[in-house]
């Protein structure tokens, strides 16, 4: 990409095509700053056309965008600018009245009369490139005795399309992969045809127009019609593309390759395969596939601190080399910051944060949509260090520039709107946080997968304030639902799934059904502890919550028990001085009060304070809380002992 790009820019003049530009953007692909490189310039002129199927443009969409992990969104908007510093001129497939009308005075070709009289059904430039008529041919060359070895070969290049593989396979790859399709097919049963024959139905065009599997020249590589890809893609009951693929195809492709085939895994919310990606992509020295995996190990896994220590050696990494793209080194520090704030370290997530937004002020400007990005991190991090009305309003005013530089709906206004009404819940108004949510959630763009992260987690922080506020049959509906979304998109031993069925426990008990959300805790710590193991910190919060309620249901001396078992290993695992290892400490010192010694739990929560105040600060609303229980059980010694 880059070499093509420099013999571009010794033109004085020239037009550059990029054949589906997908293949151009990621690891070592087309950036706005060798865009910028390319179009400068008063005496040269330089125009840039390039086309991308839909389903790849989704890729870029606000799914990856608005919430969540900055690194992940910064990663995928590293393409999307990109995509959004060309005019966009989409090309539906069906024709406008005037275009058809304009045709037919061609319709004198019988190609063009045939295509127009199936135009109801099929855009007129499909079916001239015989999309639809391949698409049937395939979906029929399974018959047995028909094609089925042909079919075969299709559907495994259609599949390797879908998994991010963007060049051709090789032929031999291709002929071991469509084994596993003509078996799932009905192998023998079918009575496939010959390899030879198979290969050439494959590869045979219809007339004058396209094939299934499009050969490169130069090398036997073969690659599925775009419109195959793009027809199973818009199916919403086509299968998953089998782990056997994934497999293949990651150990086939190179670094470049690896970290595309990582982002489609992600894309399709198979965190199993993206992981490998990335991994080896990340070890032939593509640096930002550090972000993915660290999505990989920290979202979906809940290993947080291990997710900010890939991004930290990424980081030390590419200060030794000087090939990396210095907008990338600050990709990689927005994810640190946020890594680092999820494993229970605030302070040292806004001071990151905070000196990113400087130099990313100071380097790109305060009006750049990075710039935009790393200001909701300083937001985010101002509010969980416990300064909730400054986190209000520098949410509220970063909205408003939003707003004016990027629209209402862009994914960097999304996730400023997201955050405002948090910090609007956190800081006392309850009711407007609903309203800030409900009207957030109309405006999230529903992508092909309707129910998307973004989506989902607007959904349950909605149900959380709606239960609040007071409405306990609408928060606790919306819990339910919203889990339930949540496990059937991205499957039952996803850690943000199993992190919603905790809020639906918590939800449940404060709804005042103990007993209920008891039951859902322990369903859910068993989950966990099976899916993610006993020590990862999405295990350890559900043992939190079954705790809780085990208390709530009456059973103080089970429910200290589980704390104090908790503590141990939280202390650990966690370290002593996180958030979570604090929190718990505190719900010992209660529940040795309530369990009979008021003296001894106003000494737990002395101790509590003093840690709470170096670690977080005097005035963090949980400190504040703590006081408050301090007192309260200093009254219940004093009036205990009559003095």
């Amino acid at each position: 990409m880059r070499a093509m790009l420099e013999a571009a820019g010794r033109e004085r003049r020239c037009v550059l095509w990029l054949d589906n530009i997908e293949r151009f953007l990621g690891a070592g692909g087309l950036t706005v700053e060798l865009l910028s490189g390319l179009l400068g310039g008063e005496k040269r002129h330089v125009v840039i056309l390039a086309t991308m199927r839909a389903q790849e443009r989704a890729r870029y969409s606000p799914r990856g965008q608005a919430g969540g992990d900055p690194g992940i969104a910064e990663a995928a908007r590293s393409g999307l600018e990109v995509l959004e510093a060309a005019v966009n001129i989409r090309v539906g497939s069906r024709w406008t009245p005037a275009e058809l009308d304009r045709a037919q005075t061609f319709a004198g070709d019988e190609r063009i009369s045939a295509a127009l009289q199936h135009a109801d059904r099929f855009g007129v430039a499909e079916y001239l490139a015989a999309g639809p008529q391949l698409l049937a041919d395939w979906h029929d060359g399974w018959a047995p005795s028909t094609h089925p070895r042909g079919a075969a070969l299709v559907a495994a290049a259609v599949d390797a399309r879908r998994a991010g593989y963007r060049r051709g396979l090789p032929l031999g790859q291709l002929r071991r992969l469509h084994e596993h399709y003509l078996l799932e097919g009905g192998g023998a049963r079918l009575r496939p045809e010959g390899w030879d024959e198979a290969l050439a139905w494959a590869v045979e065009p219809l007339p004058a127009t396209t094939s299934s599997l499009l050969s490169h020249d130069d090398e036997e590589r073969y690659r599925a019609f775009d419109y195959l890809p793009d027809a199973v893609d818009s199916d919403p009951d086509a299968a998953p593309v089998p782990e056997l693929i994934w497999r293949t195809l990651i150990e086939a492709a190179d670094p470049g390759e690896a970290d595309d085939i990582g982002w489609s895994a992600y894309y399709f919310a198979n965190w199993t395969s993206a992981e490998a990606a990335f991994r080896k992509a990340l070890a032939g020295g593509q640096l930002m596939a550090a972000t993915g995996l660290a999505y990989c190990i920290g979202e979906t896994s809940g290993q947080a601190k291990e997710a900010a220590g890939t991004l930290r050696t990424a980081i030390a990494t590419a200060a030794t080399r000087d090939d990396i793209d210095p907008a990338d080194v600050f990709r990689l520090r927005a994810g640190l910051s946020w890594w680092t704030g999820q494993a229970g370290n605030s302070a040292e997530a806004l001071r990151a944060a905070q000196d990113l937004l400087a130099d990313s002020t100071r380097i790109l400007g305060a009006d750049c949509a990075d710039t935009l990005w790393r200001r909701l991190m300083v937001v985010r991090w101002t509010g969980e260090t416990g300064d909730v009305a400054l986190a209000q309003q520098l949410a509220r005013d970063l909205v408003s520039d939003c707003i004016r530089l990027q629209g209402s709906t862009s994914p960097v206004t999304l996730s400023a709107r997201f955050d405002a009404a948090i910090w609007t819940g956190r800081n006392g108004d309850a009711a407007g946080a609903v309203q800030l949510l409900r009207e957030l959630e109309s405006d999230i763009p529903r992508t092909r997968r309707e129910h998307n992260g973004f989506l989902l987690n607007t959904r349950a922080n909605l149900a959380s304030w709606l239960l609040r506020t007071g409405d306990i049959t609408g928060g606790l509906e919306l819990a339910r639902r919203t889990a339930a979304d949540y496990a059937r998109t991205f499957g039952s031993a996803y850690s943000r799934t199993l992190d919603v069925q905790i809020f639906l426990a918590r939800a449940t008990g404060r709804a005042g059904r103990p007993a209920e959300a008891l039951r859902i805790a322990t369903n859910v710590a068993e989950e966990c502890a099976r899916s993610l193991g006993a020590s990862n910190p999405t295990t350890l919060h559900s043992r939190y919550e079954k705790a809780v309620w085990t208390g709530e249901s009456g059973k103080l001396n089970d429910a200290l028990a589980q704390f104090e078992a908790l503590l141990a290993d939280a202390s650990r695992d966690l370290g002593p001085d996180h958030k979570d290892t604090l929190d718990i400490r505190s719900n010992i010192a209660d529940l040795t009060g309530r369990n009979g010694d008021p003296p001894h739990a106003a000494r737990l929560y002395q101790s509590l304070i003093g840690d709470r105040s170096r670690l977080q600060g005097s005035h963090h609303p949980r400190t504040e809380e703590d006081r408050k229980e301090l007192h309260r059980w200093q009254d219940a010694t004093t009036h205990s002992t009559g003095t």
